[in-house]
Formats: C-alpha cells, structure tokens, sequence
C-alpha cells in the first residue's frame, strides 16, 4: 500500500490532479484498519502512517493543493484517535512505549498540520512564481498585499488546541502542569506573530495572535479556579477590549465578545445558586459578581465607541438585569427578604431614572421607568403573598409615596428637551 500510494500521488504530478493524490493517501491511511484482526503494534502503524504522510507533505510542498493537505490532515489525526481509543482509554494500564509512540505521533502530525503549511505560505509570499497558490491568491502585483490561505488560517487555530487537547486525555498529569504547557505553548504561538508580521503575512499573523490567546485563557483556566479564574477571565476580555478599541482590529474585538458571552453565562449560573454566605452583599462571591457586573456595565461600553450603540446598549442592558439578578440572590434567603429585595430594586430603579435626566438620555430613563413597572409588579405579584401584613403595609405606604413624587416630577420634566435655551424675548412694539 506504500507503493500504490506513492505511485497515485506521482501520477497525480504528472497529470496535474490532485484527485488521485487525495485518493492514494485516503488509501493508504485506511490500509491498516481494513486489514485488521485484533493483533498489531501500534509503534508499527505509527511508522507506517508516518511514511504514507511523507508523500502527501513533499507534494504539497511542492503543488500546494489544500485538498491534499486536509486529507492527510484528517486522515492522520483519525489515526491518532484510535490508537488513542484502543491502546490508552479502553486499557487499564497503558504501557509507557504506547504513550511516547503516540505523543510523537501527535508532534508529526500537528508539524505538518500547521507548522509546514505555515512555512510554505512564507515561500509563497517571498517567491509565488516559484511556489504558487494553488487557489491564486499570491501577489499579482508588487503594491498587492498577500493574502494567506483561508485553510492554513483554519488549521493556525485549530492544530494547536488540539494537540494540547489530545496530550492532555493522553498522560495521566495535574491539570496544573498542563496550564503550564499551556502558557508555554501561548507564550511560543505568540512569539511568531513578530516574524509573521515582518514578513507581510499580516492575516496569519493576527491568527496565531488570537490562537496564543485561546492557549493563554486555557492556561488560565487549567491553572485557576472559582473566584480567581472568573476574575482573571473578565479582565482578560477587557484587555482585549481596550486592544481593539485601540488598533480597531475586529479579530480581537470578537475574542473579547465571544470571552465575553462566555463569562456572562458564567454569571447566570452563579446567579441561580442559593446564597449561603452570612453576611448577604458583602461577602466573597458577591463582591466577584459585583466587580464583574461592574466591568461589563460600566467599563466596556466606555471602550466600544459611540458608533456602535447596540453593542453598548446590549452590554449595558444585560450588567442591568445581572445587577437585579444580584439583589435577588443575596437577599431573597433573608428573613422577609424579599421586602429587602423590593427596596433595593426601588432604590436602584431611581437611581437609574435620576441618571437619566442628568445625562439628558432618554434610553437610560426608559430604563429607569421599566425597572419601576418591574418594582411595581413585584409588589402586587410577590410581596402580597410572601411578606408578613406589617412590612406589606410599610412598602405599599413608601413605594406610594414615592411613585406620586416620581409621577409630579416625570410630569413637569419629561418633555423638555436638555439644555433647552430660554426663548428670545419678543421685541416691544411702540
């Protein structure tokens, strides 16, 4: 099988065809497991996959058709997932010789995974006569940017994560270590964003950039945790916030959002726990929520920019609804706390509307106004079944008393405009 899969892929050369060569790998690869009858050493079929690889690699060097390359891309990490699978999961005790087999199995497949599709997109940078692109995106003329591959951009992100995924379910290691060689690996990913740079490759730079972020977020989370780790993830997304609102790269701000989306679903389920703390707002976890509820209101809607306001409204709207989500989860577990949580929501609700009017907005007074028909329905729908009748009394003659001055002042100010001037004075008439 060696030999018919390097007599398709020197046939595909000489017609110019990369059918044949996708095919020969495809063959060669699935050989072994065609033939297989329970018995075999996977040193062996390590060895014979890598020789049926060589072939495929040398032609993609050398006509750089991407078709061929994810073949032997696929192919060779299918491999890697059954030997996985048959000697090291579904073993009691997987032999040290298996384990090295497939660790080096790993570093060659992910080399010509990513690492040499790298190289050759610098060759086709430098020299694209001499190493064309198979999809004609190298320059056309000297004030044309280069362009890297989109296949080569896909495997930049993707070959990384997976090596460190695949080694991590491979060795029996703390997950401490494993953040470690995390951050190494980030720490090596984004050293080559420099050369990449210098050498034009400006697309393929930005992704090992993002890529050593994911490694880095990774890292942090294999060697953080609780508390530490969510606070350490929010402040990660608002670098990369600041970042993009400073270069303006859109890369970076979707790995802010996407961070971002992540941490807030974070925040939902911690929201939903039941609070045990003994001191209700003040004590650990509600400080963290607190600060993170913080970052996302205030903060990064300040780095946005004011051209993009449903991003902004979309931040600020959501740190609202957590910042009321916090009030109930600290203090509905009090006695009668769902009185104090009425309150809180009153006070806050005011707060906003008074903001409003001094910042002349009229999205954060509807905001305001909205979270007072909250307040309002919390009262009739809640607090009338779940609060003793004396405290019922106190909010009902409270909120009453302060919805009428709220009425009399949203009257008098509502519809005049900010900052109106006085009108001119008509002249006298003798």
């Amino acid at each position: 099988m060696v030999g018919v899969t390097i007599f398709a892929l020197l046939l595909s050369l000489w017609e110019d065809e990369p059918v044949l060569s996708v095919v020969g790998t495809i063959g060669g690869l699935g050989t072994p497991f065609m033939l297989y009858t329970g018995q075999g050493s996977l040193p062996m079929l390590m060895l014979y996959t890598t020789v049926v690889l060589i072939g495929p690699v040398i032609l993609y060097m050398i006509k750089g058709w991407k078709p061929l390359l994810w073949s032997a891309v696929v192919g060779g990490w299918l491999v890697l997932m059954v030997g996985l699978i048959v000697n090291v999961i579904d073993v009691e005790n997987p032999s040290s010789l298996d384990r090295w087999t497939l660790q080096l199995g790993v570093l060659f497949v992910g080399a010509i995974s990513w690492i040499i599709p790298v190289y050759r997109e610098i060759l086709t940078n430098r020299e694209p006569q001499r190493w064309p692109d198979s999809a004609n995106l190298h320059k056309k003329e000297s004030d044309q940017p280069f362009v890297a591959n989109v296949n080569v951009q896909v495997l930049s992100v993707l070959m990384p994560v997976c090596m460190l995924f695949y080694s991590y379910g491979l060795w029996s290691i703390s997950s401490e270590v494993w953040g470690v060689i995390a951050l190494i690996a980030s720490l090596l990913i984004g050293y080559s964003y420099l050369p990449l740079r210098s050498e034009e490759l400006f697309k393929l730079s930005l992704v090992h950039g993002f890529t050593a972020l994911i490694m880095i977020t990774i890292s942090l989370t294999l060697l953080l945790d609780g508390e530490i780790l969510l606070i350490a993830l929010t402040l990660e997304a608002l670098c990369l916030r600041i970042i993009a609102s400073k270069t303006g790269d859109r890369n970076i701000s979707l790995s802010s959002h996407i961070l971002f989306v992540f941490i807030a679903i974070w925040m939902v389920d911690r929201l939903l726990m039941v609070t045990t703390a003994s001191m209700p707002l003040f004590n650990l976890d509600a400080l963290t929520e607190l600060f993170i509820i913080g970052i996302g209101g205030i903060m990064v809607p300040a780095y946005i920019g004011t051209n993009k306001v449903n991003s902004t409204t979309v931040y600020r709207l959501t740190a609202h609804i957590a910042l009321l989500g916090w009030f109930l989860k600290e203090l509905s577990t009090l006695q009668d706390g769902q009185a104090y949580v009425t309150v809180a929501w009153g006070i806050y609700a005011l707060a906003v509307l008074y903001v409003g009017f001094r910042e002349s907005n009229i999205r954060i007074r509807l905001l305001g106004m909205a979270t007072i028909f909250l307040v309002v329905g919390k009262l009739f729908l809640v607090d009338l079944t779940q609060i003793n009748t004396l405290l019922r009394i106190l909010l009902f003659i409270g909120f009453g008393a302060i919805f009428l001055l709220v009425s009399y002042f949203l009257h008098k100010n509502w519809g005049e405009p900010p900052n109106s001037p006085e009108p001119a004075k008509e002249a006298e008439v003798d």
